[in-house]
C-alpha cells in the first residue's frame, strides 16, 4: 500500500480537527459537565475524546515520528485542562482524568498503526 498519497482536501480536515480540539476544550472548561451517569462514565468519555482526536490527527500526518508527537501534544493538552479546571472554581483537578485522556491517546496511536 502507498501511504504517499495527497490526501484530498487536506486543509479541511485539518480544520475539523483543530475544531474538535476547541470543542474538547469547550466541554472540559464548561461550568456543568456532561453525562455525570456515574464514577465511571466521565472516564469513557475522556477516552472516547481523545481516542477520536488521536485517531483523526493520525490519519493525516503518516510519519510514526510526527504521531508520536501529535500524541505527547494530545497528553500534555490533557494534563493542562485538568489544571486549567481546577483553576475554575466549579471545575476539579482530576489525575484519573489525565490517565483516562493518555489511555484515549495511546488507543488511538496504536489503532492507527
Amino acid at each position: 500500500m502507498n501511504n504517499n498519497y495527497p490526501l484530498q482536501f487536506r486543509k479541511i480536515w485539518l480544520a475539523l480537527g483543530w475544531v474538535w480540539i476547541a470543542v474538547i476544550i469547550y466541554l472540559s472548561l464548561r461550568p456543568e459537565p456532561i453525562g455525570d451517569d456515574g464514577p465511571w462514565t466521565d472516564k469513557l468519555h475522556h477516552i472516547a475524546a481523545y481516542l477520536v482526536l488521536m485517531l483523526w490527527f493520525a490519519q493525516l500526518f503518516r510519519p510514526f515520528a510526527k504521531k508520536l508527537w501529535i500524541a505527547l501534544g494530545f497528553v500534555a493538552m490533557g494534563i493542562a485542562i485538568e489544571f486549567a479546571q481546577e483553576q475554575t472554581g466549579y471545575r476539579h483537578f482530576g489525575f484519573i482524568d489525565m490517565v483516562a485522556g493518555g489511555i484515549g491517546v495511546l488507543c488511538g496511536l496504536l489503532l492507527s498503526l
